[in-house]
């Protein structure tokens, strides 16, 4: 037992943590700063540790009340971390503000680098819906804000407001991310921060001669399905679960008798199926069971038809970095590539970062920020009502039902070339094998020959000019530019599927987001013994243009799959919307 208290002024500590070092076992102080810990005899050290004092470690001994008194950790104190428009020392920042170091982002093996403050901040969530690779997850920051209105953060990188795919930045290249959680911390932002916000800095470097740095990060791994489906019903049972269907449905609606319900099921399973895997005529008995030489010929397996066991990613990095008393540098180089849990679908990604920063004067200092990333995302139809959906099909079409098209006997049927075709289950000319539930759609098919594919391009740039005008008095413009281009492009087949009537679909989409910032600001810090104000007058211009286009059209040749191929132009739309922020701000600080 015993209580902590504080060096600085005595009073005790609450939630101060209390563990027994090389174990897990420990407990933390109540609200009067006591603990109350049971120890084995083998235990040699308790170790004390708490946010803002520096952590210790006593020796147990023959002692059985410890009582310790912690020292503040001036060094995590005036720790400093980036704020609204600056930066602050730990010490001095009064809001709720959480930091994600360089240390926890890079052990971590995560496509969006904001995967990585789940489960580390705070009253921060962070959802991933879906298996596919490349997407946002959701992101949430004390609750949902609004019902209607846009209920994710404000993202800012190296000071300007991000609005591109926040999977175009690589994990190694963020030195830190910091969530600003309440309104004291974001207020600066305005309106634009009512969900919170996340400031995000890339890595650079410290002034001093260091040799260069070569660093060479190569990761690998592989994702299957945490939790695997339930046992579906093969094509035996559900042949033997419909025969049951129908002679009870018999029994009870046409009050036949056990026998003749029998011998009704037995003679129409097939006919009210419409799908006959084992290939012989009344394949279920009147005793309910597979009569003799009934035997499968198939049994599809819908779920390892569509989806990975075992999907694979790797991720490649090469970086240098260095300084001199006047420079710094940080020059990076990463491609990541990563395949989804549903077949066919993919992110790859391929991104480059030049940051630099010098002294040009004693007084005068220069810094640019500079990024460029392009990725490809397939993207199958993981959602929605529609047969192409992967989970739905899944989860809906039955083992009875092939891959393949069969003829009335259960054979193969074959193409002109010899190549296996494809099941729709909208087969003419025949009345078993031939129709069924979500007709027309095969979702393998689909997953293989039609496309959905987004290419993203991201430019970004933040560049600085700082000014030391006299003493404590300093000048900062910054400029920002960010041109982020979406194409999206949809190709539905011209044989098969939901476009075979119209010969093919081609839909093709362009969006591109150019947005533009400069912000100035001028900053007084001046410290007085222990004493330290500053003040701040900023005052931000950002400017954004969303152009979009898109167009559609039908009838398209074999393996033709470009706009200027159509027979038959669809549709065109596009439009034009520009939005203006000017903002002017102060901040007062002591």
């Amino acid at each position: 037992t015993g209580t902590v208290t504080s060096a600085t002024d005595g009073s005790t500590i609450p939630g101060v943590q209390v563990i027994v070092k090389g174990t897990t076992t420990g407990t933390t102080t109540d609200l009067d700063g006591k603990y109350n810990l049971t120890v084995s005899a083998s235990a040699t050290t308790l170790g004390f540790t708490f946010i803002g004092m520096k952590t210790t470690e006593v020796e147990i001994g023959d002692l059985t009340v410890i009582n310790l008194t912690m020292e503040e950790d001036l060094l995590l104190l005036d720790e400093v971390i980036v704020v609204a428009y600056g930066t602050k020392t730990k010490r001095a920042v009064t809001g709720s503000v959480a930091v994600v170091d360089s240390e926890i982002i890079e052990n971590q093996s995560n496509v969006s680098p904001i995967r990585a403050i789940q489960g580390v901040a705070a009253g921060v969530n962070v959802i991933t819906t879906g298996g596919q690779p490349g997407e946002n997850p959701t992101i949430r920051i004390r609750g949902i804000g609004s019902i209607n209105a846009e209920a994710g953060p404000l993202i800012v990188v190296d000071g300007i407001v991000f609005t591109g795919n926040i999977n175009s930045l690589s994990s190694d290249q963020i030195q830190s991310m910091n969530i600003l959680k309440d309104a004291s911390s974001s207020a600066l932002y305005g309106s634009r921060a009512a969900n919170g916000v996340i400031l995000i800095v890339t890595k650079g470097g410290k002034y001093g001669k260091r040799k260069p740095k070569i660093t060479v990060n190569v990761k690998g791994g592989y994702g299957s399905a945490a939790v695997k489906p339930h046992n579906l019903v093969n094509a035996g049972d559900y042949m033997q679960y419909a025969w049951e269907g129908i002679k009870n449905r018999k029994i009870f609606d046409d009050e036949l008798s056990d026998a003749d319900a029998a011998s009704f099921a037995t003679n129409n399973l097939i006919t009210e199926v419409g799908y006959n895997p084992y290939g012989i005529d009344n394949p279920i008995g009147i005793d309910g069971q597979p009569v003799s030489g009934a035997t499968l010929l198939w049994d599809t397996d819908w779920y390892d038809e569509l989806i990975r066991n075992a999907a694979l990613n790797n991720e490649f990095t090469v970086s240098a970095e260095g300084a001199t008393d006047d420079v710094t540098y940080f020059v990076s180089a990463n491609h990541l590539s990563q395949e989804g849990s549903v077949i066919e679908s993919d992110f790859n990604r391929t991104s480059l970062r030049v940051n630099l920063q010098a002294k040009l004067t004693d007084w005068l200092e220069f810094g640019s920020n500079n990024s460029f990333s392009k990725s490809t995302q397939n993207y199958p139809v993981q959602s929605g009502n529609n047969y192409a959906n992967t989970m739905q099909w899944v989860n809906t079409i039955a083992s009875i039902f092939p891959v393949y098209q069969r003829d009335a006997s259960g054979n193969l049927v074959r193409d002109n070339a010899e190549d296996l075709l494809y099941d729709f289950g909208n087969t003419s000319g025949q009345l078993v094998n031939a129709s069924r539930l979500l007709s027309g759609g095969n979702a393998l098919f689909t997953a293989k020959f039609a496309e959905i594919l987004n290419t993203r391009t991201n430019l970004f740039s933040s560049s600085f000019i700082k000014a030391n005008i006299y003493k404590e008095l300093t000048f900062t413009s910054t400029f920002g530019y960010e041109r982020y281009l979406l194409d999206q492009f949809e190709y539905d087949h011209y044989e098969y599927g939901s476009a075979a009537s119209v010969n093919g679909r081609v839909v093709r989409e362009k969006n591109l987001t150019e947005t533009t910032t400069l912000i100035n600001a001028l900053g007084y810090r001046k410290s007085i013994n222990d004493h330290t104000f500053g003040i701040n007058v900023i005052s931000e211009i950002m400017d954004l243009q969303y152009d979009r286009l898109g167009a559609q059209g039908i009838g398209f040749l074999p393996d033709v799959k470009v706009l200027s191929g159509s027979t038959t132009p669809e549709d065109v739309t596009g439009y034009l919307n520009q939005e203006r922020l000017a903002s002017y701000l102060g901040r007062i600080g002591y």
